[in-house]
């Protein structure tokens, strides 16, 4: 079974697509500047969104910057004897501090007793493969069962080294007689923690959360030193400046002042209401990964379904037509796309889109429609067909055993007759026609194909005994 070699944010085996030189070089490229030692082989799988992300130049900024973080923490930070001597009886195994053995009753400390334990460990540390990881990795090696070299850890460091974080606070090996200016005190972890907020804000910017549970969040992070909401609210709105939409709905009656004017309150409650709208568009669960299918296209009701309540709610309000059901889907659609222009690719933007390149090959026509903010740019309509080309191939789709199958091919020339025989063209175009017709409804990934690309896919062999079957276009 293909499996991912990066393997950061996506784990939907449908979206994996295999790495060609070009993608092999991009990610070798960022394992190199991430100091990483992960090889990449043409042929190899990867899931689009773990790949973008991993060669992703400010994803690798900030990795470097936390690296570079934890290098001095763990250089400035004097380490215990005990760090020098590790005895697995004693230790901790991920921290390396003394521990209690679990037989004296120690509710924190707990002693290694399955087989597949180190497994789990080492595939952690894969996880990680960061400096904590690097040294945990190191003592798995020198032992060659944990189980019998009676193995002992903390229950909070066991936690934190799984889910990527930190080493917990208490745990941090301190030395009795260090002075507090070496500590790492409470304005370091929480600008640490906040940082972290910020990340996994970026990393989730589909999703809508409350100020409250960010704060939670952060105190889970920096062990009971999260900001306030009040600071928090003002820290990001300092980091993200325009970017980031904080929408204050307070559990009072008292949601406007009582001193504006109708026109003032009119245009106040226009504004929430756009502010409520946009908030509930950027909650909308999507993926660029994968295209809408026909099947979505095509059908009103999941067109509809596609709009978040509040904007469905508005629009149904604003038309006066009986049955306003594909408008209503259209122009909903529209102001989603418009709302979010790098995070969506809505059906029916989409699929106008195709239909008018597909009938009419105009670019002029598609560019033009695309700034009016009614279908997909020419790029992505581009995009898609290339992609519908790379999963369609040049096999016979289905099961064709009972039908009938016509070869057709064309040809076409281009300066057949230039003084010095250069800048010609000839090329040969073969299609299958099959009756009774097929449909396909596997799904199109979302995948950039070079014209290169795309030739050689569709590049067959001549059967020239094969040649009868052909009918040949005059």
């Amino acid at each position: 079974m293909e499996k991912c070699i990066v393997y950061l944010k996506d784990d939907h085996p449908t979206t994996l697509i295999k790495l060609r030189q070009k993608g092999c070089l991009g990610i070798i490229k960022a394992s190199q500047e991430r100091g990483d030692c992960l090889s990449a082989l043409e042929g190899n799988f990867v899931h689009q969104l773990c790949r973008k992300t991993y060669t992703n130049p400010n994803d690798i900024k900030k990795y470097k910057k936390e690296k570079l973080v934890l290098r001095e923490i763990h250089t400035n930070t004097p380490k215990l004897r005990s760090k020098s001597h590790f005895d697995f009886k004693h230790h901790c195994l991920f921290c390396g501090n003394e521990a209690t053995d679990s037989k004296k009753k120690d509710k924190n400390v707990f002693q290694v007793r399955t087989d597949d334990f180190e497994s789990r460990i080492q595939d952690a540390c894969d996880l990680r493969n960061d400096d904590w990881a690097a040294e945990v990795r190191g003592r798995l090696e020198s032992v060659s069962d944990l189980h019998a070299a009676d193995a002992v850890y903390h229950q909070a460091c066991s936690v934190n080294f799984r889910t990527c974080k930190n080493t917990p606070v208490f745990r941090s090996p301190i030395s009795p007689d260090a002075k507090p200016e070496n500590k790492r005190g409470r304005p370091a972890l929480q600008e640490d923690g906040f940082y972290k907020i910020v990340d996994f804000l970026k990393h989730h910017d589909d999703e809508q959360i409350s100020i409250s549970d960010l704060v939670e969040k952060m105190d889970e992070m920096c062990d009971g030193n999260a900001y306030s909401q009040m600071y928090l609210k003002k820290r990001l709105k300092q980091h993200f400046g325009d970017e980031i939409i904080i929408t204050d709905i307070p559990g009072r009656k008292s949601v406007r002042p009582s001193n504006l004017n109708p026109d003032d309150e009119k245009r106040a409650l226009i504004r929430a209401a756009a502010k409520l709208i946009k908030s509930d568009i950027r909650s909308v669960d999507t993926t660029k990964s994968i295209y809408p299918t026909p099947a979505n296209i095509a059908s009103v009701d999941n067109n509809l379904s596609y709009l978040p309540e509040s904007l469905l709610l508005f629009l149904s309000n604003i038309f006066s037509e009986k049955d306003p059901s594909v408008k209503i889907a259209s122009i909903g659609q529209a102001v989603m796309q418009a709302s979010r222009p790098r995070a969506l690719i809505t059906p029916l933007q989409l699929g106008l889109g195709v239909q008018v390149h597909h009938n009419f090959a105009s670019r002029f026509l598609v560019s033009t429609l695309n700034s009016l903010g009614f279908c997909s740019s020419y790029y992505e309509v581009q995009k898609f067909e290339s992609s519908a080309a790379a999963v369609q191939g040049v096999d016979l789709p289905g099961d064709i055993s009972n039908s009938f199958v016509q070869f057709v091919a064309d040809n076409v020339d281009h300066n057949t007759r230039t003084i010095d025989g250069l800048n010609t063209f000839h090329g040969m175009g073969i299609i299958a026609g099959i009756t009774p017709g097929t449909k396909r409804t596997q799904p199109i990934p979302r995948i950039a194909f070079s014209t290169d690309e795309i030739k050689a896919l569709a590049k067959i062999e001549i059967n020239i005994t094969n040649l009868n079957q052909i009918v040949w276009l005059n």
